[in-house]
């Protein structure tokens, strides 16, 4: 009869729950999905429009997870913060961090559910447009107010796409870029200049650029001055802050627009050509078209060429190359040249990262290959072991193979004749059962307490920062590039505040680590968990092994000075250029000051180093014994990209702060401009400061 009731009981018991499951997975919550850039650009940022719908009276709390899956593979996993639902209709834009596709994950998906103290509501799966994985796909924001017709706006970004200039445009087979506009309303602008890393270029029009506010002027002023590309067309309607917005851009600090006496946008002495004028802006590249020279309605091709190609950072013989021709070329000896020297130099490298490639995250050709030489697709540096070997301790404690036999012969002595002599001279052998365990467990937590004697309990965190420097002297954009070793398995969580976070992974840094490839693999813990909100605070969980180095970085546009008491606007191009005047260029960046810093000069395709003085006559921190490349290797790579693929054409692309490294570039080797490099170390961290000099 007991047992009877009791059934019965478990019987409603599961009943209940199942109800209660039933009726949480059919609550009046319902969602949609629009990706804000249709076809994203890679490696960057995915922004999306989440509509929730909530039918009934009451509050509902909970929290939103995002899951981006393809196939069987979580590419992303989100959670925001805290949500308070009413009833109605409401949206919410949520930034999800850079996803890295793999080779053959065509179709990927947001997996939505929302979290509630009650219980869990699936609320279904919604496809996202991935950008084709052989294709390069940028992306233009158009601000506009919406009034205008699609047609004008057509024309606009026609002139500016960059594969206006593929030799093979008009086939749908062999083009490889396809250029996405994004129209967006004035009030739908970022307010942060890190969810601008979603695009390659920002066009403002005259109708949308005059309803900007001032703080979304000063976030796209960040962006820009971090690398981005601004086209804007100032006319009517415009506020003091608009004015102050264009005229912080020349170096000179001279006014360049003011407002003529109908309250049009009209240029001053100092602007720089009529009617369009092209602005280097630290990083980043500015083109203000003033409404009297009418280029906007014209249909002159060579203006419309020099700033599409001065936008897009074309290198110099390309631009040469488009201004006669109208496309760009990929047979150019220079760069015929210089990928035959990449290779000769990195051959051996890029064959060890084919070989330690089981299966990559983003489809790479081979090295050398006629399908490598042609494509533009992303293309890993060949370098990034010399980053991890930098970042590594010095060395490893390990359990000393002697520890290792002396605990083993104690134990088999302790589990074989002491047991069976002494327990039989004491004619006690029935304790055999009671001291064999007992010996197993106080052995195991000796070697446990060896090992972490030995081996260590702390975590080993160690990071390289390169940092860009603009006029005065500001960082304009700072990477920092973090190593994690644990000591044991854990789950590690970081706190950040605006900035981008991507974990690297093997195929990013060239598939091999030089050195400490022998001695370990790099981790790969599976899919971090982003929770909060992006870019401005959120918290990322990282699973990662025990020993296993995990490398991530951190991209930051925060204004700041750059930490370095060098004088940096006391040398210019001219003067960086000349080999013979190595002391002068010293003396003038420290005043005199004694320097410990290894001190670099780009210039062309030429790089010398002018100064290498560190404390006690000893070598930089970072150098490590059986390494190569060196670090120094590293910085060249991604201060001057190797001229590859797409950067066979440009020189730079906008910053997205992913796992690929290519937006780090800033030199051009085929200008005529300097690039000055600050290795150093500053409270336990390695420092690169840069900073691009323009030839006048």
């Amino acid at each position: 009869m007991m047992d009877w009731k009791r059934t019965r009981l478990a019987a409603v018991a599961v009943s209940l729950i199942a109800t209660q499951h039933g009726a949480w997975a059919a609550m009046p919550l319902r969602a949609a999905v629009r990706q804000a850039v249709p076809r994203l650009r890679a490696e960057s940022a995915i922004r999306l429009d989440v509509r929730l719908d909530w039918d009934a009276s009451h509050l509902l709390r909970g929290v939103l997870r995002i899951d981006v899956v393809a196939g069987n593979a979580v590419l992303a996993r989100y959670q925001s913060g805290e949500m308070a639902l009413t009833s109605g209709s409401q949206t919410f834009v949520h930034t999800l961090p850079p996803v890295v596709r793999g080779a053959y994950e065509r179709n990927a998906e947001a997996r939505l559910a929302f979290h509630t103290e009650q219980g869990n509501v699936e609320l279904g799966a919604f496809p996202l447009m991935f950008p084709p994985i052989d294709k390069r796909t940028p992306v233009i924001c158009v601000c506009d107010s919406l009034t205008r017709s699609e047609d004008d706006v057509s024309i606009v970004t026609s002139r500016l796409a960059l594969d206006r200039f593929d030799p093979n445009r008009n086939s749908m087979v062999d083009r490889q870029v396809m250029t996405t506009p994004v129209r967006t309303a004035p009030e739908e602008m970022p307010s942060d200049p890190l969810l601008y890393t979603c695009y390659d270029m920002v066009v403002a029009t005259s109708d949308g650029f005059p309803l900007l506010s001032e703080k979304q002027l000063a976030a796209l002023s960040r962006w820009v001055r971090a690398g981005g590309s601004l086209l804007v067309a100032p006319k009517a309607n415009l506020r003091q802050h608009h004015l102050d917005f264009l005229n912080a851009f020349p170096a000179g600090g001279d006014p360049i627009v003011r407002l003529n006496h109908e309250g049009m946008a009209a240029g001053t002495e100092a602007f720089p050509l009529p009617g369009m004028g092209l602005l280097h802006v630290d990083l980043g590249r500015v083109v203000v078209v003033l409404p009297d020279a009418d280029v906007l309605a014209g249909d002159s091709a060579a203006p419309w060429r020099t700033a599409t190609a001065f936008l897009w950072r074309l290198r110099s013989p390309q631009v040469a190359h488009v201004l006669s021709s109208g496309t760009w070329s990929s047979g150019m000896q220079t760069i015929e040249e210089d990928r035959q020297g990449w290779y000769q130099q990195h051959s051996y490298r890029l064959q060890q990262a084919q070989q330690q490639r089981p299966r990559p995250q983003t489809y790479v050709p081979a090295p050398g290959t006629a399908q490598e030489k042609l494509s533009l697709m992303p293309i890993p540096i060949a370098t990034g072991g010399a980053l991890i070997a930098s970042l590594m301790p010095e060395e490893v404690s390990v359990v000393s193979t002697w520890t290792v036999f002396v605990i083993l012969t104690l134990f088999v002595l302790m589990v074989g004749p002491v047991d069976y002599f002494v327990l039989g001279k004491l004619r006690a052998r029935r304790w055999t059962w009671v001291l064999f365990p007992v010996t197993c467990f106080a052995f195991a937590l000796f070697t446990v307490g060896m090992s972490r004697y030995q081996m260590g309990t702390r975590d080993y965190r160690r990071s390289l920062e390169v940092v860009d420097v603009g006029r005065g002297g500001e960082a304009v954009r700072v990477n920092r590039f973090d190593l994690v070793l644990t000591a044991y398995e854990k789950t590690c969580e970081t706190e950040i505040e605006r900035a981008m976070f991507a974990p690297l992974e093997r195929t990013a840094l060239g598939g091999q680590y030089g050195y400490y490839a022998q001695q370990m693999q790099v981790g790969d813990g599976g899919t971090p968990v982003y929770a909060g909100r992006l870019p401005t605070h959120y918290r990322v969980s990282q699973h990662i092994n025990q020993w296993a180095p995990q490398p991530n970085r951190w991209l930051s546009f925060e204004p700041r000075m750059s930490g370095s008491a060098l004088d940096w606007d006391a040398v210019d191009a001219a003067f960086l250029a000349q080999k013979n005047n190595d002391r002068a260029v010293v003396q003038r960046l420290s005043g005199g000051q004694r320097l410990n810093a290894s001190i670099f000069v780009y210039h062309g395709t030429e790089r010398w180093q002018i100064h290498n003085q560190w404390q006690r006559g000893g070598s930089p921190p970072w150098q490590r014994r059986n390494v190569n490349p060196p670090l120094e290797e590293f910085v060249r790579d991604i201060c001057a990209y190797p001229r590859l693929g797409m950067f066979s054409v440009v020189s730079q692309v906008s910053p997205t702060g992913g796992r690929n490294l290519e937006d780090l570039a800033v030199f051009d080797q085929t200008g005529k401009d300097c690039l000055l490099v600050v290795m150093t170390e500053e409270d336990g961290r390695i420092v690169v400061y840069r900073r691009v000099y323009r030839a006048i």
